[in-house]
């Protein structure tokens, strides 16, 4: 097993995200990228860093488990991606209760979704496996 992957995919989601985030945000509100997006990301990765650990713990124990399986790479990274996804969905929940997945504002499902796809292309773009 690579024993970094857990930490690769966790470092690149919570960086990820906020990306996704402020392009959205600045293409739905027609601003223009300024200093204040700066801290803006940098206030996302933190905080995206310090409430995140939950789950990586959950996700690194999952991706433990997951090398003694027999199903195939691709496969163990979807499994392990809708783990990492329902513990952020979890967590959202606790944070933010049942207005993080509003349709009714502008934010609301917004934000689990950017951090969902990142946590998607992240877990897909390092191998489970020492090379």
């Amino acid at each position: 097993m690579n024993r970094k992957y857990p930490y690769q995919v966790w470092l690149t989601s919570i960086s990820i995200a906020p990306l996704f985030l402020i392009l959205l945000v600045a293409a739905l509100g027609g601003q223009g990228i300024n200093a204040g997006i700066f801290f803006l990301f940098l206030y996302f990765v933190f905080f995206g860093a310090a409430f995140s650990l939950p789950t990586l713990f959950i996700f690194y124990l999952a991706s433990k488990e997951f090398v003694y399986t027999s199903v195939s790479d691709n496969i163990k990274k979807l499994l392990l991606s809708f783990i990492a996804i329902a513990a952020m969905c979890f967590t959202f929940y606790i944070i933010m209760g049942k207005d993080a997945f509003t349709t009714k504002d502008d934010f609301g499902i917004t934000i689990p979704a950017s951090y969902a796809v990142s946590i998607m292309l992240s877990a897909f773009m390092y191998n489970l496996r020492r090379d």
